[in-house]
């Protein structure tokens, strides 16, 4: 089409009504329209998960084919359909969608569907957002979206999913931080429900500073937490717990098996979580709590650690990284503990 015809055709359409020109939009405006569109498809996820039977196939094929195929704006094969249905917020909802029973269903499906439960473990590419490169669960325990964490937690345990555990299916290492790291960190009122429900490994696993979860809790305060849906309260107190980390993890199944290993891990400053909860809380001045938690740890590592050597490492840790033993240097810069807040 020439210069000439494409003139004509504009002025053509806006005698009709149409755009004058077909100005390009900025990439803010560009990006806030992509949103609306994505939120649109999320919507019309939702809808789907309310009509349809999740135990017949072809009702399933529907909304997988939506999902993959039809929905334009959650990339490529549907690659951020669940960050897009993470963050989704409508206020404006009577019952959000997350607090519906249906919700439950859709996780689980795709959980077992092949070709979308990939997307729990995985970042998506996209527009540079506060939701693309972001593994869902961890955007979920970033942002406070209590209510999809919620409906999540409520599955965990479902027998539908392989090994009856959700939390096998999404457990990543992100940069060598998984999901119960990263909610240790943020303080999140969740964490201690979440070490109840993941694997042995998650707890086991350091992040880049050596830290296993149960480390993280033991150099962090309570935290006190606003605005938790009472659909939430079944999975999280009032607050941030180390106190309540320390029971859920002591209270598993597999504590027998766990905590052995567990007690006696050390981060790179050398710290074990006994000799680093003594290291940054005094019992004497924090009181009857801080003293039991204490004096539990230390019970537990005699009850549970085998061996003269791993006992000293449990109690007191190792050699941190200027050389020097850790019980010899208190109260001094060598091993800097920021102490979360």
């Amino acid at each position: 089409m020439s210069d000439k015809a494409r003139y004509l055709k504009r002025k053509e359409d806006a005698n009709k009504g149409a755009r004058k020109v077909d100005r390009p939009r900025d990439a803010g405006e560009r990006l806030d329209q992509e949103q609306k569109q994505a939120q649109d498809d999320v919507r019309r996820i939702f809808d789907m998960a309310r009509e349809i039977n999740f135990n017949v196939t072809a009702e399933t094929d529907r909304l997988k084919k939506f999902i993959l195929t039809e929905a334009d704006h959650l990339g490529d094969k549907g690659k951020r359909v669940l960050v897009e249905l993470v963050s989704y917020q409508n206020f404006r909802e009577q019952k959000p969608f997350w607090s519906e029973e249906c919700a439950g269903e859709l996780l689980v499906w795709m959980l077992r569907e092949r070709g979308i439960s990939q997307y729990f473990s995985k970042r998506p590419e996209g527009a540079r957002d506060e939701i693309s490169h972001r593994l869902p669960l961890h955007l979920a325990i970033d942002k406070e979206y209590y209510r999809f964490l919620a409906c999540f937690l409520r599955i965990c345990k479902d027998p539908r999913i392989r090994a009856g555990n959700v939390m096998d299916e999404v457990e990543d290492q992100n940069k060598l931080e998984n999901a119960i790291h990263f909610a240790m960190k943020k303080l999140h009122p969740f964490a201690a429900y979440m070490t109840t429900v993941c694997s042995k490994k998650a707890l086991l696993d350091t992040d880049s500073e050596g830290n296993t979860p149960l480390l993280l809790a033991m150099e962090s305060e309570v935290r006190l937490t606003k605005n938790v849906p009472p659909e939430a309260t079944p999975y999280t107190g009032a607050s941030f717990s180390p106190h309540g980390v320390w029971q859920a993890i002591k209270s598993r199944k597999d504590a027998k098996d766990l905590l052995p290993d567990l007690l006696k891990v050390t981060n790179h400053a050398g710290f074990s979580p006994y000799s680093l909860r003594r290291k940054v809380f005094d019992a004497a001045k924090r009181g009857f709590e801080e003293e039991n938690l204490q004096t539990d740890l230390k019970k537990h590592i005699f009850e549970n650690v085998k061996g003269i050597s791993n006992v000293s490492k449990a109690l007191y840790g190792t050699k941190g990284q200027l050389g020097h033993p850790v019980w010899e240097t208190p109260g001094t810069d060598d091993f800097p503990i920021p102490r979360r807040r």
